[in-house]
């Protein structure tokens, strides 16, 4: 028991009694230390449980929840928060489900180490080897704690993911639209040019009957006015 016992201990033991220097804050009771602990996660889950909602609830809704007072006044038949619940437990669901399954994958030996017992440095040379040769794409590690701040973060960003996608389709759909009305544009003004010269090539063919039916016209009439004029002189 002396050998044990330093200064230093003695010191220590009497800083934590609040002894020396006297420090009544520095006794910790039990109960009140765990309940301020729980406090503190408690603060901390509903935060960010507070943040995920803000981030996931629509620009619109979130303005309205914000300036009620009190209790709700809005429609009480509205479904969305519901299906917020609904889509986000079941993809927790899935992520846990996934990672999961990629842990125990990763606890499973590999058979080139299980079955001929191949020593780790020679292993870990072999298994970087064969990465490089098929080039696999390393997996993904997924959060599994619902409402943690990794997977609030790796939710946000995988919903952003979502929306750009979305963006970028939509921005494609009114692409092919805009190419396929500039088509059809093109198509009627071929159309229309096309319908044009074959009305001008009718009037055109009109025109040149009307004027051969002029021209033989004027040639009877003259072949008429000189028959009629030698029969006078006869």
């Amino acid at each position: 028991m002396e050998e044990s016992l330093t200064p230093s201990i003695l010191v220590n033991g009497f800083r934590k009694c609040g002894l020396v220097p006297w420090n009544p804050e520095a006794v910790t009771i039990p109960g009140k230390a765990i309940e301020k602990k729980d406090n503190t996660e408690k603060i901390l889950f509903l935060k960010r449980g507070l943040h995920f909602l803000n981030e996931s609830i629509p620009a619109d809704t979130l303005i309205v929840f914000q300036s009620t007072i009190g209790d709700w006044s809005g429609d009480t038949t509205d479904k969305s928060l519901f299906n917020l619940w609904h889509s986000t437990k079941t993809e927790v669901e899935a992520l846990q489900k996934k990672d999961s399954d990629l842990t125990q994958e990763d606890r499973t030996a590999s058979p080139l180490t299980a079955d001929f017992n191949i020593p780790a440095p020679i292993s870990d040379l072999a298994t970087a080897d064969m990465e490089l040769d098929t080039k696999r794409k390393p997996k993904e590690k997924l959060p599994t704690v619902a409402f943690g701040e990794d997977y609030v973060i790796y939710l946000k960003r995988k919903m952003e993911k979502k929306e750009n996608l979305a963006k970028q389709k939509l921005e494609r759909a009114n692409e092919r639209k805009r190419k396929k009305a500039e088509k059809d544009a093109l198509m009627e003004q071929k159309k229309l040019e096309g319908e044009d010269r074959k009305r001008r090539k009718f009037q055109d063919t009109q025109a040149k009957k009307t004027r051969r039916h002029l021209c033989y016209s004027c040639l009877l009439t003259q072949v008429l006015k000189s028959h009629s004029s030698s029969r006078k002189r006869h």
